[in-house]
């Protein structure tokens, strides 16, 4: 009789590996052995120590959020409610909004209007059409001026001194339709005085006036705009292939056109494609394209240039993602989220992964940037990158519409939540802080850069948090989409904890830690066995 022999025992090693270095959100096939594959609510502020993210504030609920900014004076659109600091101070139209401050003043756009510094809403554009228009003879500067004055004997114009107005339906002189500035107005407000012949009267016709009838309009117009930024006291914009600024410290005129350092300013830029965005950085008003980025240089109408690069620009649907974190503009283009410091942009974005983001709406304290995107499905992220660390976290689903900075970072959702982010300096006193929140960390494969399998028998977690929060860890083997629940900890004060784990032969495994509320993982230590690779039956390579 024969007995078959026992196979002889394996050359097992039992090592320790220990990992108090804790990087970002490495969502690549090549992170491993230490790095966080995926994790939520989690933030790099005391790096290399791992820590969840600090409380958020909610501020404000909106029924309809339709815009956000922050100045001097904490501004949102609810609906067609203009709300500053807290109380309502006008109406505008049901839409979404951009703003921008200029001079203690706020440009609210597509509606164009303007949030004085004392809370009323003025419109940018003025008109007005007459029946009956007396063009002639007149004064300037209390002297005698032939054919620089327009008269009506209605309602007075609604327009102020410097403005340009476009002059249209005038058909005894069709050459009186143009766009003049207004010089002097009339103390009743019903004339309008220009420079000495500014405008021509019919053939024929000697006296010192004459009378246009029929319908004649009369206005001051501001042209449309997708986007707008400020940059030293000029309101800038774009549209379709057209950058536009206005009047120095005047956003009411834009077709100001008077030879003068003041004046309003347009460009074509004869690139294909319409602009995505624009901002103001570094002093200068820069737009882009999707694969273009465009700056003008000069400080008045007669020195402006535009240089053009092809380089990465916005993504469209993406303008909104512009903000400034150190120093650094940081945006959604179609590499990912690119960083831009007036040379050549560079994506940041690897980490991340190849998931392909869409509708990135950004903002930023200062010092990290906060971004929410949209994938292919229509699901939300939350990412915070910190530039000083090169670090990126997800946070968690909050989808926001518009951010803006006042003492921290406000962040409004489309659900209309009113919140401020990460760290903030000055938090209202009637402000909610948010409730515990679950948090999870779920570290990249352990496999030790081994072929051999692996026995891990215990781990060690430095840990601390808030007195009560329970961070329970799991573990999952060789890919196999199970976890299981190797151990849970009760949070205070500085300590290390040990846990057992179920003993699973593996080529590589993976960790999960969880918990609702605050807690800090300072280090975390494995004792495993490591050994030959064995199988009770070898398996030879086929060529496919």
């Amino acid at each position: 009789m024969s007995y078959a022999l026992p196979e002889p025992v394996q050359n097992l090693q039992m090592g320790r590996r220990t990992f108090n270095q804790f990087a970002g959100y490495m969502h690549t096939l090549g992170a491993g052995n230490g790095q966080i594959w995926d994790d939520k609510n989690m933030t790099s502020d005391h790096a290399p120590v791992l820590a969840t993210r600090p409380p958020r504030y909610k501020v404000a609920k909106l029924e309809k959020p339709n815009g956000l900014y922050c100045g001097n004076r904490l501004i949102w659109i609810d609906g067609t409610d203009l709300v500053v600091d807290g109380e309502t101070v006008g109406q505008v139209e049901d839409s979404t909004k951009r703003m921008y401050g200029i001079s203690g003043r706020v440009i609210i756009w597509p509606d164009k209007v303007l949030l004085t510094a004392e809370n009323t809403v003025e419109p940018l554009e003025a008109s007005c059409t007459v029946s009956s228009l007396t063009i002639g003879d007149g004064t300037y500067a209390d002297q005698p001026a032939e054919y620089n004055s327009l008269t009506t004997t209605g309602d007075p114009f609604p327009f102020r001194e410097g403005d340009a107005i476009t002059i249209d339906g005038c058909t005894r002189q069709p050459s009186n339709n143009k766009t003049p500035i207004i010089r002097e107005i009339s103390d009743d407000g019903k004339t309008l005085r220009f420079y000495e012949h500014t405008f021509t009267p019919p053939g024929g016709v000697q006296d010192t006036s004459y009378t246009e009838t029929g319908t004649i309009t009369l206005k001051r117009a501001v042209p449309d705009l997708d986007f707008i930024c400020g940059n030293e006291n000029r309101i800038w914009g774009c549209k379709d292939d057209t950058i536009w600024c206005s009047k120095l410290g005047d956003p009411y005129n834009w077709y100001c056109f008077d030879g003068v350092s003041t004046d309003s300013w347009s460009v074509d830029t004869g690139t294909p494609g319409s602009f995505t965005a624009c901002v103001s950085y570094m002093g200068y008003p820069i737009f882009f394209k999707e694969g273009m980025i465009f700056k003008v240089y000069g400080d008045k109408p007669t020195n402006f240039q535009v240089m053009s690069s092809a380089t990465l620009g916005v993504m469209e649907g993406s303008a909104d993602s512009l903000a400034v974190a150190g120093e650094t503009l940081y945006y959604l283009s179609r590499a990912g989220i690119t960083a831009y410091s007036g040379g050549i942009p560079q994506s940041v974005s690897m980490p991340l992964g190849t998931v392909r983001y869409r509708d990135a709406v950004g903002g930023s304290d200062g010092i990290k940037y906060v971004v929410s995107v949209l994938d292919a499905d229509d699901n939300s992220s939350l990412f915070v990158y910190d530039p000083w660390r090169d670090m990126w976290h997800k946070e968690d689903d909050l989808r926001l519409i518009a951010t803006a900075y006042k003492g921290g970072l406000y962040g409004l959702s489309e659900d209309g939540d009113l919140y401020l982010l990460e760290s903030p300096t000055d938090i209202p006193e009637d402000a909610e802080q948010e409730e515990p929140f679950h948090s999870i960390v779920e570290f990249a494969d352990f496999d030790f850069n081994t072929f051999g399998s692996k026995y891990a028998v215990r781990m060690w977690i430095r840990y601390s948090g808030d007195e009560g929060t329970i961070l329970a860890a799991a573990a999952e083997y060789d890919s196999s989409g199970i976890w299981e629940t190797v151990g849970t900890a009760r949070c205070g004060e500085k300590k290390t904890e040990y846990m057992a784990i179920s003993v699973h032969r593996c080529d590589h495994f993976r960790l999960k830690l969880e918990a609702v509320g605050q807690w800090r993982l300072w280090a975390l230590e494995y004792e495993l066995y490591t050994g030959d690779y064995h199988r009770k039956e070898a398996r030879k390579w086929q060529s496919p």
